[in-house]
């Protein structure tokens, strides 16, 4: 039995599972495949999971929390955690969410987040438990490997005895103080053939005690370096991350840049990606079914149909606001970093003179990317990086909150959506929301109410509609005058309006435009017959501006008079060159 099928029905009723530590516990008792111990049944009392965010000016990680509630039943929670020397802390909790309805297995129960237990606290009667997000694996030290000085050298000294090399490579870079050096061996404990003022840094004496940190130099795909250090650094496991999240992105959007980084102490791995990695990519580390994986933004391929959501997904009214305080008409970039110098040697400015007249200056972003060179192609990654996240932030952009049911959970932070409400302004209304692509922002998840919560702000450019090429197929073959196959059936939709077209006189038959009643597959059905007899000679298109429905009219490249205006008074769409 589907989950998404179930997730939509208003009257489901969900069955929580939490498992800690391998241990399962239930709200109730499964259908089949799995059987919960009578003693930990009905022990959950709530049940929520905060909402990851992103924003596309700054990288600021949000790593979500699954807090919930266990019943302390006959002193049952009490006994569970306090026989246990570390409470469960810091062990894995995975939720997983299914239904009663009789026959629903376990095997189709869906995995909503995997936790480390960060907290316990006690009630009267119950044990609240809050959990971070697998995500958090990631904010950990890295590359802290480090000596010290066992006696003080001068500025020239090419010997650098150490309290212990042991740890350190057979040949490579340290750092002491600001100054970095390069050795090709050691002996014992002494750095041998050691060259000074290495990277361009100066040479200057130190004293004894001083710390000498291991130097890493890591030149590589993005991508790959985040996937490296997760897995060979922090040791996180590979069945903990989405891999296909991160080759995808990777394969497609950056196949063949590098960064280039002299790595010594990161305290939080997850900070050093964001501000060097992240930012530079337009890439988001998010969660996915549990898993910690990776999403990119302003990056949308128009040969993809995105997913629809309407008012048959969204329950109750979406709420919408817009502001000038999040505009930004200037960026600057500093990149080509010199470590031993500690400066950045170019310095690339991004600024929209017609934001800046409409809007007045805003606050300027600045940022410093110090992996991004200019022997690895440098300029041409700050120009993309630059250019479009401008072209982004330059004007107002609306933010959309919505809430559907469970069966829309499997959507991500970063995927694109195709939204249309009657309680969003759409196209021609000014602020043109909804009937365009926009971006999951935000998500989380509240299992009481059996609610999604999505907050969505626009794909790529603000106020820059996407006009579709409309279909224009021969029909495959016919059932009968209201019934045909078409070659490709999600190009369509019900409620979207046809008329039939002769291919010898080029112009549409006489028929009047009929609606669509339902899309199966391949195969449309219309509200009514044509009188025209249908064939597999005859072209189905879309009728005129004015006899098409609003959601065709907002989503496909139509023609509008000499005017540039359409009958109803929206303005044309507009091909631009620059």
């Amino acid at each position: 039995m589907s989950f998404d099928t179930e997730a939509a029905k208003l009257d489901s009723v969900v069955n929580l599972i939490i498992k800690i530590d391998g241990i399962y516990f239930a709200q109730r008792q499964i259908d089949s495949g799995l059987v919960i111990d009578s003693d930990k049944l009905g022990l959950i009392r709530r049940a929520k999971i905060s909402g990851n965010s992103v924003d596309i000016r700054k990288v600021k990680t949000s790593i979500a929390s699954l807090t919930f509630d266990l019943l302390d039943k006959n002193g049952f929670m009490s006994t569970f955690l306090m026989t246990k020397d570390d409470n469960y802390l810091e062990k894995n909790v995975e939720l997983l969410a299914g239904f009663n309805t009789g026959s629903f297995d376990f095997a189709d129960y869906k995995r909503f987040t995997t936790t480390k237990l960060k907290s316990i606290t006690k009630s009267s009667n119950a044990y609240a438990f809050r959990c971070d997000e697998i995500t958090s694996k990631i904010k950990e030290q890295a590359y802290v490997n480090f000596s010290e000085l066992t006696s003080g050298i001068n500025d020239s000294q090419t010997t650098i005895d150490l309290a212990d090399a042991s740890s350190f490579p057979a040949t490579g870079r340290v750092k002491i103080n600001n100054e970095y050096m390069s050795y090709l061996s050691i002996l014992d404990d002494t750095l041998q053939s050691v060259t000074r003022s290495d990277l361009s840094s100066t040479s200057t004496t130190h004293s004894s005690g001083t710390v000498v940190s291991i130097v890493t130099e890591i030149e590589d795909n993005p991508i790959d370096i985040m996937l490296d250090i997760m897995q060979n650094v922090l040791l996180i496991p590979t069945i903990e991350i989405d891999l296909a999240s991160f080759i995808s992105i990777r394969d497609t959007y950056f196949p063949t840049r590098k960064l280039r980084f002299q790595l010594t102490g990161q305290e939080d791995v997850l900070t050093f990606f964001e501000k060097e990695i992240l930012q530079v990519t337009n890439c988001r580390i998010t969660s996915i079914d549990g898993l910690i994986g990776l999403a990119i933004f302003d990056q949308t391929d128009f040969t993809v149909q995105p997913v629809e959501m309407d008012e048959d997904t969204i329950e109750g009214t979406p709420n919408w606001k817009i502001g000038s305080d999040k505009i930004v008409n200037e960026i600057i970039i500093n990149w080509n970093y010199n470590e031993g110098q500690n400066t950045y040697s170019r310095v690339s400015t991004f600024k929209d003179s017609d934001s800046v007249s409409l809007f007045g200056p805003k606050k300027t972003l600045v940022y410093n990317f110090k992996g991004v060179r200019a022997d690895l192609d440098g300029s041409q990654i700050v120009s993309n990086m630059g250019a479009r996240l401008l072209a982004r932030t330059k004007n107002t952009q609306a933010d959309i909150k919505v809430n559907t049911l469970f069966d829309q959970s499997s959507l991500k932070v970063g995927d694109d959506l195709a939204v249309s409400h009657r309680f969003i302004p759409g196209q021609g209304a000014g602020l043109g929301m909804a009937d365009q692509r926009l971006e999951i922002m935000s998500k989380a998840f509240n299992f009481d109410t059996k609610r999604v919560t999505f907050k969505l702000q626009f794909t790529s450019f603000s106020n820059l509609r996407i006009g579709l090429i409309a279909p224009s197929p021969l029909i495959v073959s016919v059932t009968d005058q209201k019934t045909f196959e078409v070659p490709i059936g999600t190009q369509y939709k019900a409620g979207y309006f046809l008329r039939v077209w002769d291919i010898i006189a080029n112009d549409y038959y006489p028929d009047a435009p009929i609606e669509i009643l339902s899309v199966t597959g391949n195969i449309i059905t219309m509200a009514n017959n044509f009188t025209t007899t249908l064939t597999t000679s005859t072209r189905v298109k879309f009728p005129t501006y004015s006899q098409s429905s609003d959601l065709q009219s907002s989503k496909y490249a139509y023609t509008a008079p000499n005017t540039h205006i359409f009958p109803d008074g929206k303005k044309a769409f507009e091909i631009l060159f620059s």
